[in-house]
């Protein structure tokens, strides 16, 4: 064998440690992400402590400012488990209530003086609940209908007989 086949196949070797060490280094460092994790929404009181913030209608950004994680991390903690995505996902839900609740009370409490800010801060709620649960609060998708009259008035004079006769 030559030299030159042995380097070919040491290179080889040597890539597929360093693969193999990345693929290692990352699953350290996932499992190191969400030990953090993990002890932030235990600080907080347990994960339906951290989903109850949410049904509340507190952001998603502001409970990670208050747990200081990463919103990457939060959601690969979320999606690790299928009964924790399934509990976020009904806070979420919850949370659209929330905000929408909210919207009459900034309603019911404004004044003339602060109509326009409270028209702003009831525009965002609603905003927001709609992304939270758009089933509920999203837009809705209206059915478009196009009519062209004045196809319709060419085709009912093509359909006239012709011995109809128009008076102008």
């Amino acid at each position: 064998m030559s030299t030159t086949a042995l380097t070919s196949n040491e290179a080889f070797v040597e890539a597929h440690v360093q693969k193999h060490l990345k693929r290692a280094e990352a699953g350290q460092v996932e499992k190191a992400e969400m030990t953090i994790v993990n002890k932030a929404v235990h600080s907080a009181g347990g994960e339906l402590a951290v989903f109850e913030m949410v049904a509340r209608g507190m952001t998603k950004r502001r409970m990670l400012e208050l747990l200081n994680i990463s919103s990457d991390a939060f959601d690969r903690w979320v999606k690790k488990s299928t009964e924790r995505a399934a509990t976020y996902s009904r806070a979420r839900e919850a949370g659209a209530d929330a905000l929408a609740d909210e919207t009459l009370q900034i309603a019911d409490e404004a004044e003339p003086q602060t109509a326009q800010v409270a028209k702003l801060r009831i525009e965002a709620r609603k905003w927001l609940a709609g992304k939270m649960n758009p089933a509920v609060y999203g837009e809705k998708a209206g059915t478009t209908v196009n009519l062209s009259l004045g196809d319709m008035a060419l085709d009912t004079l093509r359909k006239r007989p012709a011995s109809v006769v128009i008076d102008v």
